[in-house]
């Protein structure tokens, strides 16, 4: 409409112009043909007259074409009214005409919907009273330069709506100038709230993304397929290796022939390959050497992930974070040689314990086996007597002993010799080894004299065992001469625990063997002691 009306203006004042300079000349050429005629003959009257009659038929065509174009003029005002009247009506946007003083003349419908006040409430008034005191400076003096200079500007400020409610408000302002001079000013508003609240969301996002790079000790990166480069690199990769992010940039796919371990070449690309046919979402690490600036090798573990894919799904961009694990890895590498020197020297920890134990089983066996027979010697009978009467005091059940004694060894020493006496000893050890139950338990408890105890055997078995020892005796071959042995028997009833009458016991039955003329058996009764 502002346009318009410049236009309107225009015209009208030069149709008038031109009325009034046409009108001028008729009257002087009307004026110039009677002083002709008073003065002059006829023929330069009639010329004059001829003159002013053209003069007079030009105005009247140039005052039609100037009616005219005043015509059009105003019809396109009135047009140009209409429309900029039905946007302003109809419009989301606040629409505000105002004075040079800053008078509002007009305010549009929409005002209700933008800030809450009615349409009369904002005409009249020339403060910025629904501006946020803080930015009524910055908008006044910017709305001042934009009257001065007659240039079109934008602002954006916070204001108050009618419920105190805050938003921010983006106002365009059109200077409208009249004579010369600063004349109206027409603005559009709108309420850009949600575009200011999310493009200051995006701006405290990317701070703190900008907090979180300067931060971060890790490196992280964008590799652009495409292009074969690094379209992003943190400045950690320059604390990690030494490179600057635009060196690593330039390297592009070099940097992996260039910088990474001959060794670490085929896993940084086996690595790769999953990465291309990973899932989205689907994270896959590896770890593998670098080279640092100064030549030496750095570890990093790298996690990567597709970051962006094309309209087919190919990945075009790989988001990848690194992170320093060289210290770990060299952790790592003195943790397995110790391990393997702890093992190294645990095995022979192992060895020498097995060495040890056999030594130990040796002393032990020395400790309690008869050097001569092999079997047990009289301290190992003495401790196991004492262990098999325990449990059969706990178990109530019966423990019988057996007293061997070798008869007339001591003849057959004197007649063949103690080797001879002493091979007779070893071989009645073996015999009686096999004779007797597993868990029965052999000892040699003096020069010739050898003692079995039988765990959980009562006194009618005890015999018959004795009596089976007799006889293998009697019945094996001996060098030199036959031998044969006496037996005698004692048991020890329900889980009884009178050792020394059970040893007694057994040493009166095989004395009453001996006197009754050997190589026989004897169970400890009564009338036995009572013989003894």
């Amino acid at each position: 409409m502002s346009t318009a009306f410049g236009n309107y203006r225009s015209t009208t004042t030069r149709t008038l112009r031109g009325s009034c300079v046409a009108f001028l000349a008729f009257v002087a050429t009307q004026v110039s043909a009677y002083v002709a005629h008073l003065w002059y003959d006829t023929v330069v009257a009639d010329c004059v007259l001829a003159v002013s009659v053209l003069a007079g038929v030009a105005l009247a065509i140039l005052m039609r074409v100037q009616l005219r174009r005043f015509a059009t003029t105003e019809r396109a005002l009135a047009e140009s009214e209409v429309r900029y009247r039905f946007v302003a009506e109809h419009a989301t946007d606040m629409v505000t005409v105002h004075e040079a003083d800053g008078t509002c003349l007009y305010a549009s419908p929409s005002s209700r919907v933008v800030l809450g006040y009615e349409p009369s409430e904002l005409v009249g008034r020339g403060d910025l009273f629904f501006v946020e005191p803080v930015d009524r400076a910055r908008c006044a003096a910017l709305v001042r330069r934009a009257q001065r200079t007659a240039t079109p500007t934008r602002l954006t400020f916070r204001a108050r709506n009618r419920e105190g409610d805050l938003l921010w408000l983006e106002t365009s302002v059109h200077p409208v100038a009249e004579e010369g001079t600063a004349g109206r000013l027409h603005l559009t508003s709108r309420d850009v709230t949600q575009r200011e609240n999310a493009l200051r969301e995006l701006a405290e996002r990317q701070r703190f993304s900008d907090k979180m790079e300067q931060t971060i000790p890790h490196i992280v990166y964008i590799y652009d397929l495409d292009a074969n480069s690094h379209a992003y690199v943190n400045q950690a990769i320059e604390d990690a290796l030494g490179y600057s992010p635009d060196a690593v940039k330039n390297m592009g796919a070099r940097l992996v022939s260039d910088l990474v371990h001959a060794d670490d070449r085929m896993t940084a690309g086996l690595h790769f390959q999953r990465v291309m046919a990973a899932r989205d979402g689907e994270v896959h690490d590896v770890e593998y050497r670098v080279r640092h600036f100064d030549g030496d090798y750095r570890w990093l573990r790298t996690r990567e992930v597709v970051f962006e894919r094309s309209v087919r799904g190919v990945p075009n961009r790989i988001l990848g974070i690194a992170e320093d694990v060289t210290e770990r890895k060299t952790m790592e590498a003195r943790l397995a040689e110790h391990m393997a020197q702890l093992t190294r020297v645990q095995g022979e920890l192992e060895v020498r314990t097995r060495e040890l134990e056999i030594a130990n089983t040796k002393l032990e066996r020395l400790a309690t086996r008869d050097p001569l027979t092999g079997v047990a010697n009289r301290r190992a009978f003495d401790r196991r007597l004492d262990e098999e009467l325990a449990r059969a005091a706990e178990g109530r059940t019966v423990t019988s002993l057996l007293a061997i004694d070798v008869d007339l060894f001591k003849q057959f020493n004197d007649a063949f010799g103690h080797p001879a006496g002493d091979e007779v000893l070893r071989r009645l050890g073996r015999l009686l080894v096999e004779t007797v139950r597993e868990e029965d338990f052999v000892a040699r408890v003096g020069g010739e004299e050898f003692s079995v105890i039988l765990p959980s055997t009562d006194r009618a078995r005890a015999r018959a065992t004795a009596e089976r020892i007799r006889e293998a005796v009697e019945k094996s071959p001996w060098p030199g001469r036959n031998v044969t042995c006496s037996v005698g028997v004692a048991s020890l009833p329900d889980g009884g625990h009178d050792r020394a009458g059970l040893v007694e016991g057994a040493d009166r039955s095989l004395y009453a063997a001996k006197r009754a003329g050997r190589n026989r058996v004897v169970e400890d009764e009564p009338d036995v002691a009572r013989a003894a």
